[in-house]
C-alpha cells in the first residue's frame, strides 16, 4: 500500500507561494489565532459573569483581557453620571502614564460622549488627523495614536463605554470591534444583573424592616408547615423567640386545633380567591395566658414553593374596650327604665333621637310618635318662644 503524503493548500496552484501569498497565508494565521484568542477571553469572562462576581470587578477582569487580547497598551471603562460626565470604573495596560494621571477627565468626557452620542463603534486610525473629539493630551502625553471605542448596553439604558488606546497606527478589524462587542454586552448583562439584584436586596431589607416594626405578628410557614419566618411583635405576643420556633412545625399549644386544620387544608389545595379572609380567635401565650386575635392568612408563590404568612393582631384592648362600651350601655337603659324623671336624647335640632319609658308616660304617645318629632311641638304654645330661648341659651 503506497505512503500517504499530506495534502497542502497553497495559492497560485501547486507552485510554492510567492511573496505575497506568504504574506497573505501569514496574515489569515495570525487572524485565526486572534479570533481563537478572543472566543477564549469572551468564554473566560462569560464563565466570570455567571459565578456572581461583583460587576464593577469584572469590568476589570473585562478591560485586562481585552488589553491582552487585542494587545493594545490601555483599556478602560467609563460610566456616564447622571450629570452627563464620564467617570473611570475600571482601567488596565501597560502603558504606565495612564496610572494615576489626573489630566484626562476633558478627553475621557470627549471621547466618550463621542461614542455615547454616536451609539455605535467609534474608531480612530491616528489621532493627528481627528477631529470629532479632544484629543492632545492622549497623543502628546500618552503617545495614544489609535484606538476604538464601544457602548456598554444594559437593558436599562446604556451604561457607558468601552475603549481601547494603542500607541502605534492601527485600523481595528471587523472581528476586533465584534470582540468588543461581546465584552461589552457580557459586561452589560452582568451591570443589569447586578443592579435588579441590589434593588431586590433593598426591597428585602425594607421588607424586613417592615415587618420587624409593625405591630401585628407576622408568621410565615412553608409548604410542609415548618416556621420561616416569627417577627419580634410575634415573639412579644407569644413570649416564644424567633430562635425557639423557627424551622420547626408551628407551635400546636398557642392556636386553636380549627386554625391548625385551616392551615393543613390551605396548605394541601392550591390558593383560592377566598383565602386571605379574616376571622377572630381565642390564642394563648406560652404561659397559658389565652387572649383574642384577630388573624388574616395569605398564601404566597406557586404550588412547589407556596408559603403561607398569617398577620395576627392582638385585639385584647379592642373587646375590653366594647365589653366597656356594652356595660356601660347596659347601665344607661337601666338608669332611664328606672328613672321617674322623663329623660330623652335630643339632636341639634331638638328632634326627639331616644325617649325614655317615663317620657313616653308624661307625654302619652308611643315611642314610633316621638322619634323624628320636635320637642318644642309637645310645648305649650303660650311656652314655645321662652323655651326656644332657654335652648338658644343653652346651645350658644
Amino acid at each position: 500500500m503506497p505512503e500517504r503524503k499530506p495534502l497542502h493548500a497553497i495559492p497560485g496552484g501547486g507552485a510554492a507561494p510567492d511573496s505575497a501569498g506568504a504574506a497573505e497565508v501569514a496574515r489569515l494565521r495570525a487572524e485565526i489565532a486572534a479570533r481563537h484568542r478572543q472566543e477564549v477571553a469572551v468564554a473566560e469572562l462569560g464563565q466570570a459573569a455567571l459565578t456572581g462576581v461583583d460587576p464593577y470587578i469584572l469590568l476589570g477582569q473585562a478591560c485586562a483581557l481585552v488589553e491582552l487580547t487585542l494587545e493594545v497598551g490601555h483599556c478602560r471603562a467609563l460610566e456616564v453620571t447622571p450629570g452627563g460626565r464620564m467617570v473611570v470604573r475600571a482601567a488596565m495596560g501597560t502603558n504606565d502614564t495612564f496610572v494615576r494621571c489626573e489630566h484626562d477627565e476633558e478627553e475621557n468626557d470627549s471621547i466618550g460622549m463621542v461614542t455615547f452620542v454616536a451609539d455605535a463603534p467609534v474608531t480612530f486610525d491616528n489621532l493627528y488627523d481627528e477631529t470629532r473629539f479632544k484629543s492632545t493630551h492622549l497623543r502628546d502625553y500618552h503617545g495614544i495614536r489609535s484606538g476604538a471605542g464601544i457602548v456598554i448596553r444594559t437593558q436599562h439604558g446604556p451604561f457607558g463605554v468601552l475603549l481601547v488606546y494603542a500607541q502605534e497606527s492601527r485600523r481595528f478589524e471587523e472581528y476586533e470591534i465584534a470582540f468588543l462587542q461581546s465584552t461589552a454586552n457580557i459586561v452589560g448583562a452582568a451591570l443589569a444583573r447586578g443592579r435588579a439584584e441590589q434593588l431586590l436586596r433593598r426591597s428585602e431589607s425594607r421588607l424586613k424592616a417592615l415587618i420587624a416594626s409593625t405591630l401585628d405578628a407576622v408568621i410565615t410557614v412553608d409548604r410542609h408547615g415548618s416556621v420561616l419566618e416569627w417577627n419580634p411583635q410575634a415573639e412579644a405576643t407569644f413570649g416564644l423567640s424567633a430562635r425557639e420556633v423557627i424551622g420547626r412545625p408551628l407551635p400546636r399549644a398557642i392556636f386553636p386545633e380549627r386554625v391548625h386544620r385551616l392551615f393543613q387544608r390551605m396548605l394541601t389545595r392550591p390558593a383560592r380567591s377566598s383565602d386571605g379572609r379574616r376571622m377572630e380567635i381565642l390564642a394563648c401565650r406560652a404561659n397559658g395566658e389565652e387572649f383574642p386575635m384577630e388573624v388574616t392568612i395569605d398564601p404566597f408563590g406557586g404550588e412547589d414553593d407556596r408559603t403561607f404568612t398569617g398577620f395576627l393582631h392582638d385585639i385584647s384592648e379592642r373587646k375590653r374596650a366594647q365589653l366597656e362600651l356594652q356595660r356601660r350601655e347596659r347601665r344607661f337603659r337601666t338608669i332611664v327604665e328606672k328613672s321617674w324623671s322623663g329623660l330623652a336624647l335630643l339632636d341639634s335640632d331638638l328632634r326627639f333621637h331616644f325617649v325614655g319609658p317615663s317620657t313616653r308616660n308624661i307625654l302619652g304617645y308611643d315611642e314610633q310618635d316621638l322619634i323624628g318629632a320636635y320637642l318644642i311641638d309637645y310645648v305649650h304654645p303660650r311656652e314655645r318662644a321662652e323655651a326656644r330661648q332657654v335652648f338658644a341659651r343653652l346651645f350658644s
